[in-house]
């Protein structure tokens, strides 16, 4: 699930502004964050 997750977020990310990427970088943490407490 977690690859997933970051395989949906790949194929823009040279298309975003930094600030974009950064919310993006962040958002992406949350995610994983939340996967992998899931999967404990």
């Amino acid at each position: 699930m977690g690859a997933l997750v970051l395989l949906v977020g790949l194929p823009g990310a040279g298309k975003s502004t930094f600030a974009a990427e950064l919310k993006k970088k962040r958002y992406m943490q949350q995610n994983i964050t939340l996967v992998s407490s899931a999967l404990k």
